[in-house]
Formats: C-alpha cells, sequence, structure tokens
C-alpha cells in the first residue's frame, strides 16, 4: 500500500499509526509511570532503587547462593522481543529457547508473581527495568542469567509524543573468558519520533558507559531501526566505539519499511554463531547466538 509513496510520507503515515494504536491500548488500560530508574531483581524478589547510566550501583552478593560464579568462557545469548508476554506460545518459546541458554536479553518484558516464579523456578536471576506499570505487572526490558550481576544502571527515557518511557538497563557480569567482567547492555529504543536528535539522546549515556568499559561488551535489544537514518546513526555510534554488528544467518529478523528492527553490538569476544529463528510467541523474532573468547 506505501509502496508508491514517497519516503518522508510513509515516515509520517507509520508514525500516525503507531500514535493511534499505542494512544488506544493506554485509554483502554489502567496504566501508570513507576518510579524513575528503578529495577525490580528476581535475586531478591524487591524492588531497589538504581542509578542512571553511566554511574554505577554495585549488587550485594552476601548471603545468596548460585550455581556458579561466572558466565562459562563459551556461552549462548538470547535476544527478544516478547511482546509484554501476550501471544499465547510464549511459554512453550521460552522453555525451548532458554534450555541451553546462559545469558537472556528481553524487551517489552513483564514482571509479575506468576512470571517471576517462571524464573525464579527455573534458576534464573535476573533484573527488569522499572519503566512503568498496568494493574500489578511492571514492564521494562530484562536481563536473566545462571548468574549474579556484580552492577547494574538504568536510564529511561520518554517517547516525545506519547510520554511514556523506552527502558535501557546495563549489567556487568563476570566472565570465565576475560580477567575484566562482561557490560552486558540490553535496550529498547525510542520509536515515535521522525526525526533521530532523542534517539541520539537515549543512546548518550549508554555510549559514555561503554566508552568507559575496558572489558568486553555487548549491546543489544530492539532499536526500532525503522529507517535509514536511524540505522546510521545507531551503526555510527557503535563503530566509533570498536564495537561490531552481528550478522544474522539465516536472518528473520522483523522488518519495518524494509529495516530490521533488533540489532546486536559487540567487542572484546567471538561469535562462533548468529540466527534469528521462525518462533511464534511474540511479533518479533528471537536472535540466538553462540560467544567465546577472541
Amino acid at each position: 500500500m506505501l509502496k508508491n509513496i514517497d519516503g518522508h510520507l510513509k515516515k509520517i503515515i507509520l508514525l500516525i499509526i503507531i500514535l493511534l494504536t499505542s494512544y488506544t491500548f493506554f485509554a483502554l488500560t489502567n496504566f501508570y509511570n513507576a518510579s524513575s530508574g528503578g529495577v525490580y531483581s528476581l535475586t531478591y524478589s524487591r524492588f531497589y532503587s538504581s542509578v542512571s547510566c553511566p554511574q554505577w550501583q554495585t549488587l550485594p552478593l552476601s548471603n545468596i547462593s548460585f550455581a556458579r560464579e561466572a558466565l562459562p568462557s563459551r556461552f549462548k545469548l538470547i535476544v527478544w522481543n516478547i511482546y509484554k508476554y501476550q501471544a499465547p506460545q510464549w511459554q512453550a518459546t521460552l522453555d525451548k529457547l532458554s534450555k541451553n541458554a546462559d545469558l537472556l536479553l528481553l524487551q517489552e518484558a513483564k514482571g509479575n508473581k506468576e512470571i517471576n516464579q517462571y524464573w525464579l523456578t527455573r534458576g534464573w536471576y535476573g533484573e527488569l527495568a522499572n519503566a512503568f506499570q498496568i494493574g500489578d505487572s511492571t514492564f521494562g526490558v530484562q536481563t536473566l542469567a545462571k548468574v549474579m550481576a556484580q552492577k547494574v544502571c538504568v536510564n529511561l527515557t520518554a517517547e516525545p509524543y506519547i510520554r511514556f518511557p523506552k527502558s535501557t538497563l546495563a549489567v556487568t557480569y563476570p566472565w570465565q573468558g576475560s580477567d575484566l567482567p562482561l557490560l552486558v547492555i540490553n535496550i529498547h529504543g525510542i520509536n515515535f519520533t521522525l526525526g533521530t536528535e532523542t534517539l541520539k539522546a537515549q543512546l548518550s549515556p549508554l555510549l559514555r558507559a561503554v566508552d568507559a568499559h575496558k572489558g568486553p561488551v555487548i549491546v543489544a535489544g530492539d532499536l526500532n531501526t525503522w529507517s535509514q537514518d536511524r540505522t546510521d546513526l545507531v551503526e555510527r555510534s557503535f563503530i566509533a566505539l570498536g564495537l561490531r554488528s552481528v550478522n544474522f544467518e539465516p536472518d528473520h529478523r522483523l522488518r519495518v519499511m524494509g529495516m530490521p528492527l533488533d540489532h546486536v553490538y559487540f567487542r572484546g569476544l567471538k561469535v562462533e554463531r548468529a540466527f534469528s529463528s521462525l518462533d511464534p510467541g511474540s511479533d518479533h523474532q528471537p536472535l540466538i547466538m553462540m560467544f567465546s573468547p577472541l
């Protein structure tokens, strides 16, 4: 329908569609903002305040037993926008994907009693950015691992038109493949803008965190790169800091106007294999990777 329309007009039409959809959703929902910058920890089963990136909050490790002290030198990473667990097949797909995984980065994740229990009974530790709440559920990006995080920081960035926040969560883990910790940044990119200034502002604190980190780095998530300008901004920003983009084969990533929305960037480690699968459970397809030391 849009293929013969001028590129700028396409962006305007897409933005109007997204805005109308979003307003309809939130108008029918008991929505309210959560405390800015808070994090829910599965490890401690409670909320705690976390500093904003690029500053860091060190997590206490006392009186906590965990499966192993560091991520293995060769580890499996899953990145997936899970669409707020709305699709009926989410559990079957997550059971399959997470069975042999070491690290999970979820966007549009949800935390409540039922879903928290799902992760705890399967031996996962994790942090969930407290971006906003609907009823008794908290929403934001969530990073889960089979080991405990060392440090954490969080940022929320409000969508310019609808004012609802997108979240970024940075976590460090000990990793057997390096003497220095692995920095993992999970991001859900600003979406409802025609230009790139707000996305650039959202990226700024995490870029400072990456620049200051001397060890290996993974940055991943749904960056909402549905235009060439957005894609170019993201690519330039990470390449300037020595990160490389993961190439997926096969590549079934969700595309809008021909552009993939989900990305993974890395530095200081090696990708053995990377692909996106065709699995039900969300409007996005999962990204699956195996990393190892250089």
